[in-house]
């Protein structure tokens, strides 16, 4: 009797043994391949819940590196959701600084320049504004980058040609020339009206100045009577050497637009704020900047922080326009300085 039930108990055994190896072979034989779809029979592959026939079939819903395209079989990095197989396929996407080439994985922007901590803090060029590389030193102390250096207005040459162009082109926008041109002089830095030693140049908003005098001399009788009368002017416009040949033209346009007030209209030279005549004069040069697409400079004068060159100038820009030669022309033939409010006007 025990022979028989320990035969009974070990038969019920084999039969949930076999029932089980049976179930798991028709389970295999019921399963796909989760990558190609073939019925697997015999070893597969799990992950994730999902299975596949071979390893090759695994092996292709692996992430795709982003950099390099291949596929990625162990740890990697991600950037922003985007897998890299290595740090230096990530290196590939990153910014780099424009000064050392290497990538960032941090930065300071300055405009839409990216540097790293380190050379963002290098000198700016006179020019551009921009952290200075490689670069020169003026002769009064400015820096310039290499990128700016070609574009500098630095011999009288090409200054005269410049200043004739800016002459020429704004007669040709409003028909107004000054009836004697002002010699021309090229200055350093220690030049310029109100420059301080030390002064960063970025802190100047003058890249000019003209300069008039007048010298009245009277011829009398030995009673004091005068007989005669006669008044000497003379003038100079100075521009300071090394600006980029655009924001010459400006400079140049600024510069005899003083000189024009001067000549043509003297209820406004010397009369009223200085914020008047410097925003005429700056609104001058905006209409050549304009004529020639000069956007930097156009930019440049927008955001000039200044009250007496940039607030003005955003006043006149919005009263005549940014075309407005004839308007700015009714409204110089009917102005007087002496009558205008310390500050610009607010416009609607």
């Amino acid at each position: 009797m025990k022979q028989n039930r320990f035969f009974q108990i070990s038969a019920a055994k084999w039969i949930v043994l076999l029932i089980l190896v049976s179930g798991a072979l028709l389970l295999a034989a019921t399963k796909t391949c989760s990558e190609c779809g073939t019925k697997l029979r015999g070893k597969y592959l799990t992950s994730n819940g999902r299975v596949f026939c071979s390893q090759a079939c695994y092996e292709k819903t692996l992430p795709k590196c982003t950099a390099c395209g291949r596929r990625i079989k162990g740890p990697f990095v991600r950037v922003e959701g985007k897998p890299y197989c290595s740090k230096k396929c990530r290196n590939t996407i990153l910014p780099k600084c424009e000064i050392c080439n290497q990538p960032l994985l941090s930065y300071v922007r300055v405009g839409e320049h990216l540097y790293c901590k380190e050379h963002a803090k290098n000198p700016p060029c006179d020019a551009c504004g921009l952290p200075v590389g490689r670069g020169a030193k003026l002769g009064d102390g400015r820096i310039v980058c290499a990128n700016c250096r070609p574009d500098l207005v630095l011999q009288m040459t090409s200054a005269r040609i410049l200043y004739m162009r800016a002459r020429d082109d704004f007669h040709v926008i409003t028909g107004l020339k000054s009836p004697t041109l002002p010699p021309l002089a090229l200055v350093g830095l220690e030049k310029m009206p109100g420059y301080r030693v030390g002064q960063a140049p970025s802190e100047l908003h003058e890249r000019g100045f003209y300069h008039r005098k007048e010298t009245t001399t009277e011829h009398k009788t030995i009673f004091g009577m005068v007989l005669a009368k006669r008044t000497d002017v003379t003038e100079r416009i100075s521009i300071l050497y090394g600006l980029p040949r655009q924001q010459f033209v400006s400079t140049a346009t600024h510069e005899l637009m003083h000189d024009i007030i001067s000549e043509r209209y003297p209820k406004l030279a010397g009369t009223g704020p200085t914020w008047v005549e410097e925003g005429l004069c700056q609104y001058a040069a905006s209409l050549v900047c304009r004529r020639h697409g000069y956007e930097e400079q156009l930019e440049r004068l927008a955001k000039n922080i200044s009250p007496d060159y940039g607030d003005s100038y955003r006043y006149f820009l919005q009263l005549f326009g940014e075309n407005g030669a004839i308007k700015m022309l009714r409204w110089l033939a009917t102005a007087d300085g002496s009558r205008m409010p310390t500050r610009p006007p607010e416009l609607e």
